[in-house]
């Protein structure tokens, strides 16, 4: 079981309106900030989907299958970082495509993310707000030696995440690049 998931979230294409992304970005950066008296748990990412009521279905809704999920930091130079518990937070990003892409169509995310152990990490690929490929994978020997060829020059865990994720954004260029 994981217990510390970071999740980096990357806008590379900002579709029609490039400036809507960064004030849409601009505006959760303000949501989140230190001094806002609204803000109940610092960083909370439910926060950003509603700022009155927290319940239990906006949890389920927006963070499960993570156990919590905080915003790290927020960037409007178009990079998200999350951190959740136990599992990657895919309704958490899955609702931030959405958001961008509804303030900016065609819109192309790549978003990365490990456990801290690592016991899984993945990469998946946004397009106009959905799913085009999830390249999620555990850190098992066996799915190693069937992801990299060459595992002979895999040192780590960590390196094997790294060629995994690269490979994933290789692809990703391609979605990136259509119009």
């Amino acid at each position: 079981m994981a217990n510390h998931v970071d999740t980096h979230i990357s806008v590379h294409r900002f579709g029609d309106n490039p400036s809507a992304v960064q004030s849409l970005l601009k505006s959760w950066q303000a949501l989140l900030a230190a001094d806002n008296p609204n803000l109940k748990i610092p960083n909370d990412f439910q926060h950003l989907v509603s700022q009155s009521d927290q319940t239990n279905e906006l949890y389920n809704e927006h963070i499960t299958p993570a156990k919590w999920c905080y915003v790290e930091k927020i960037e409007p130079q178009f990079h998200v970082r999350l951190t959740s518990g136990w599992e990657y937070p895919k309704n958490a990003v899955d609702w931030i495509a959405q958001q961008i892409h509804a303030v900016s169509a065609n819109s192309c995310l790549f978003v990365a993310y490990a456990d801290e152990m690592p016991n899984f990490a993945g990469a998946v690929i946004y397009k106009n707000g959905e799913i085009q490929e999830d390249y999620g994978f555990h850190l098992e020997e066996e799915e190693l030696e069937f992801e990299i060829n060459d595992t002979d020059n895999v040192e780590n865990e960590w390196e094997a995440i790294s060629i995994l994720q690269h490979e994933a954004f290789t692809q990703f260029k391609e979605y990136d690049s259509d119009e």
